[in-house]
């Protein structure tokens, strides 16, 4: 160990509960680098920057209002001399926001509001005559940066309450969309909502891939886009026109709303895509994109309850059981969406995907495996249980013309119904 930095909460209450788990205060999806500097957010609502030498602190800068559940998820990103950050968890009535900070001093320089205020655009997009809690626009992931145009892709979350939609008719912007924002103004440049006035918790929730590829012997800059809804997308860059849509888990009954008694739709709650993106290979010009199949049955609820510090669904879902569950590692063609190949996992596919120029695919899954595919085909090459369940980051560097893959395994949520493993980093080597 080189170094390490302890980060003691200063929160009013030092644990910040989510249901019945209490939050790591040093919780979140990762960290940035620049300049000499590591850069990482706290579950209690500050950014901070640390010597990447020594770890000793530079800075520290509130942010965000982690009693009221301003939770900041995401991996925080650097853009020239801006630390672009936000908050999660749409499920207890926040209004998401997403902003930049001075990478020097941590000083706040734009912010920009995924659930307008009363006068701003999309505001009437709100609708309700009941006085009732609004929320949601939670921001899990770290936008894409097209480095070239300053411009950041952001992946936006659902609206809250999440089943119960007659406290907020209308669309709900900008919940659910990708926002295009100037990454040195974060002024709105366009949008593209998928999943008007959601009813199922389906936020976008992955990262959206930048890539350039042949269509119709033009060459198009295009954005895929992907979320809980379990379609993957391809949205041209400078047209704004979609290119094309492809699903690829089960989906039935999406269209129906959530009743009292219950309706049984796909994909369900932790359906879809979680967390994970597409890799894009320039290659094979494919898109390889891990999902989970899993259905459930949603139900509204009676009468609706917000309840601070609660989680605040209208509703509730219960998901089928877990021999029911399943997932998905799909090789899609980056320019038509045609599938090239499917490979299909006994318990869903949540670990992230790296392509290789070598054509390889690595990931790895629920059941702990570290896989290594053929690109072309979708064979498997190489597997090796890791001790625990693959559900975040793989990836592949070189020191010294040496390759390296490192994979994170362990830890997983109560969700995934797993058992518990230590979180643990695992290094190879290829000769």
């Amino acid at each position: 160990m080189r170094w390490r930095h302890d980060w003691q909460s200063k929160a009013k209450n030092a644990e910040i509960k989510l249901g019945e788990t209490v939050v790591n205060p040093y919780r979140s999806r990762g960290a940035a680098l620049k300049d000499g500097k590591l850069i990482r957010s706290t579950s209690d609502g500050y950014l901070i920057a640390l010597e990447i030498d020594t770890g000793k602190l530079v800075w520290e800068k509130h942010v965000a209002e982690a009693e009221k559940y301003e939770l900041m998820i995401m991996a925080p990103l650097v853009y020239e001399d801006l630390v672009i950050s936000g908050i999660g968890i749409s499920e207890y009535s926040v209004k998401g926001w997403i902003g930049a900070f001075r990478l020097s001093d941590g000083e706040p320089v734009w912010r920009f509001k995924t659930v307008p205020g009363e006068g701003e655009p999309g505001f009437d997009t709100w609708e309700s005559a009941e006085d009732a809690p609004r929320g949601g626009g939670g921001i899990w992931v770290t936008p894409s940066l097209d480095a070239d145009k300053g411009l950041l892709y952001v992946a936006v979350g659902n609206p809250a309450p999440d089943f119960f939609g007659g406290v907020r008719m209308g669309k709900n912007l900008y919940t659910a969309a990708m926002i295009v924002l100037d990454a040195k103004s974060g002024k709105l440049q366009w949008f593209r909502q998928f999943v008007a006035h959601d009813l199922h918790d389906w936020d976008l929730t992955v990262t959206n891939p930048l890539y350039s590829t042949g269509i119709g012997g033009v060459r198009r800059l295009v954005v895929s886009v992907a979320g809980k809804d379990g379609i993957l997308r391809a949205i041209d860059r400078e047209s704004h026109e979609p290119i094309y849509e492809v699903p690829l888990t089960t989906i039935a009954n999406a269209e129906a709303e959530p009743t009292v008694e219950g309706v049984h739709t796909c994909p369900g709650v932790l359906g879809g895509f979680e967390w994970s993106s597409p890799a894009f290979s320039p290659t094979m010009n494919m898109l390889v994109a891990p999902t989970v199949d899993w259905c459930g049955v949603f139900k509204k609820a009676d009468e609706l309850r917000f309840i601070p510090g609660q989680q605040y669904m209208g509703g509730s879902f219960a998901s089928d059981p877990i021999d029911k569950s399943g997932g998905w590692l799909t090789a899609v063609n980056a320019s038509t969406g045609a599938i090239a190949w499917k490979y299909h996992s006994r318990r869903p596919m949540l670990a992230s995907v790296t392509t290789t120029a070598a054509d390889l695919i690595l990931t790895g899954e629920l059941t702990g495996d570290f896989l290594v595919l053929d690109a072309g085909e979708g064979n498997v090459l190489y597997r090796f249980n890791t001790g625990g369940p693959v559900t975040a980051g793989v990836i592949t560097y070189a020191i010294g013309g040496k390759q390296y893959v490192g994979v994170m395994s362990g830890a997983a949520i109560r969700f995934w119904r797993t058992p518990p493993a230590s979180s643990t980093v695992i290094v190879f080597s290829l000769p």
